[in-house]
């Protein structure tokens, strides 16, 4: 569910990026982005449970640091600067997944 929710929220930030003049593509846009953001908190908690105890504190600063963020960014450079910088995250997400893959564990 984590992984739908990330993927709908960054085919939400494409449309933006791609069609920001179009108000029907605005409208589906912010829809995606609220139904798959919406959510998007209680499954990585309960994701975070079933790892260790440490990481759920650690998703609530992060969690707030990315608002704090954000308002920085809307303030300074604008709305249309977010959907670009949420797909430029979600790629590095991806390739460190990907990466992370083949790397050893240090133990």
């Amino acid at each position: 569910m984590v992984l739908v929710s990330l993927n709908v929220f960054a085919v939400a930030s494409l449309l933006l990026i791609i069609n920001s003049e179009n108000i029907l593509v605005v409208f589906l846009s912010v829809s995606l982005w609220g139904l798959s953001f919406g959510g998007s908190a209680t499954l990585l908690q309960t994701a975070l449970a079933q790892v260790l105890d440490i990481a759920i504190p650690m998703s609530a600063t992060f969690w707030n640091l990315a608002i704090a963020v954000n308002g920085i960014l809307l303030d300074t450079l604008g709305a249309q600067s977010i959907p670009w910088i949420i797909i430029k995250f979600l790629l590095q997400t991806a390739v460190y997944t990907r990466i992370s893959d083949y790397l050893p564990l240090v133990e």
